[in-house]
């Protein structure tokens, strides 16, 4: 079994009852197969507040999640950064966090905020179903090597990645 890097918190992000949106919990269900407990890893439905302390203990945060938009490339790595304030402007229920404003609150609960990517994994079908798209499966199979070597220890991120 791989040792995974101890530096890196991997969130696979989706619901399984909603077809392609599955993709970030199944593919971290296939990494922590692989890795075993030296993985960090969480499967959650969406970004939740409560999050900001657990990655704020870490120096690098890979966030796995279904890419709604069109896009040629199977999977894409982009940079994530803070948002200037955790309290996004114009909200007024407590439910309007994103993961810009969640890391904005690890920082400034914590004074941290790990350094962030998403992989967005390109996927098409969102309704309900147990099961996604011969596409998103492809997709995902395409991204898992690249995520294999992402979280390897030893390995450091890249800072962008189209495949």
């Amino acid at each position: 079994m791989t040792t995974a890097r101890k530096d890196l918190l991997v969130l696979g992000v989706g619901n399984p009852l909603r077809g392609d949106d599955g993709v970030g919990i199944e593919l971290v269900r296939r990494l922590r197969a692989h890795f075993g407990p030296s993985l960090n890893c969480k499967e959650l439905l969406a970004p939740d507040v409560i999050l900001a302390e657990r990655i704020a203990a870490f120096d690098h945060l890979l966030i796995i999640d279904a890419l709604a938009e069109a896009q040629k490339d199977p999977y894409r790595l982009v940079a994530l950064a803070p948002a200037k304030t955790f309290m996004p402007a114009g909200c007024m229920v407590s439910h309007c966090f994103d993961w810009p404003a969640i890391l904005a609150l690890a920082e400034e609960l914590y004074g941290h905020a790990p350094k962030t990517q998403v992989l967005g994994i390109a996927a098409r079908r969102f309704e309900f179903s147990e099961s996604m798209s011969s596409l998103c499966q492809k997709n995902a199979d395409s991204a898992f090597d690249f995520l294999v070597s992402y979280c390897e220890a030893g390995q450091r991120p890249s800072s962008e990645k189209n495949s």
